[in-house]
Formats: C-alpha cells, structure tokens, sequence
C-alpha cells in the first residue's frame, strides 16, 4: 500500500513539474500555471484548472481551464483553453469563449464571442484565426457579420 502511495505521489510531482515548464517546442518554451492540474498518462493529456496561465515567446493566454495534448516525445502538440479565454500578443489582446492552438502550424484558433482589439481598432465576431509567427489575422465565418470599429486619425 505504501508503495502504491509513493508512486502515485512520484506521478503528482512529475505532472507539477511538467505544468511548471512544460516543453521547449522549436527554440521557445512554453511555461503553464494554475490552481489545479491532472495527469491522464493513458492519453497523454493534462488538465489544468483554476487562473491557468499559458506564456509562450509569442503570446500569453489565460483561462479558466486548459487540456494540454502531447506527442510521444512529451513535447506539447495543442493547448484548449476555455472560459474566459484572453490571448494577447505584442500587437493584439482578444477574449472569447474559447482558444485552440496547434504547435506545428502555429495558428490559433478562438470562438464564442470573439472580441479583438489591435491599437485603436476593435472587431467582433464568432470565430478568429491568428498565425502567430506570421502574425496573419482572419475575422469571421462564411455568411457572418463582421464588426469592426476604426478610429479615425486626428487631423493634423
């Protein structure tokens, strides 16, 4: 019994360690934190929950959950986000309901009432899709209304 306990706790602390620094994808490291966090070594997957923080060279997410899909090698393939779901890069900050990203094309992917705001711009709509190495931006489904407010550069 004990020994069941002590590797049970062994698998705890290793699925903490890999939620502190989870994996260097290419030459950038993505760092997770929350309240909570699960391990289910048979699908290779973790679940964070509660303030989850997802930091990455190229943006920074927060939600209140988040699935943490892996490769084989323990290298991170997708993050979920979802619930109140706020992604900010250097440029952009946006909230939706929820975001997908995917390490090997580099896009994200948010829905549910999506909000964006670049500079003094603002967007709205129910789906975004964001490349975040090229920083290529698309708003909006087929047969949806984008809405978008500029505001209008002072006159000099």
């Amino acid at each position: 019994m004990r020994l069941l306990f002590v590797l049970l706790l062994a698998v705890c602390f290793a699925a903490l360690a890999m939620a502190q620094d989870v994996v260097q994808n290419g030459s950038s490291a993505i760092k997770l934190s929350s309240n909570k966090m699960s391990y289910y070594s048979n699908e290779n997957r973790s679940r964070l929950v509660g303030n989850v923080i997802v930091i990455n060279d190229n943006y920074t997410v927060t939600a209140d959950t988040l699935d943490v899909m892996m490769n084989k090698n323990g290298g991170v393939r997708k993050l979920d986000g979802r619930g109140n779901v706020n992604l900010k890069t250097i440029d952009m900050l946006a909230m939706a309901a929820r975001a997908e990203i995917d390490q090997a094309s580099k896009y994200i992917v948010l829905t549910g009432d999506v909000m964006v705001w670049q500079g003094d711009s603002f967007m709205e709509g129910s789906r975004a899709v964001f490349q975040y190495e090229t920083h290529e931006f698309k708003m909006g489904q087929d047969n949806e209304t984008v809405k978008i407010n500029f505001k209008k550069a002072p006159k000099k």
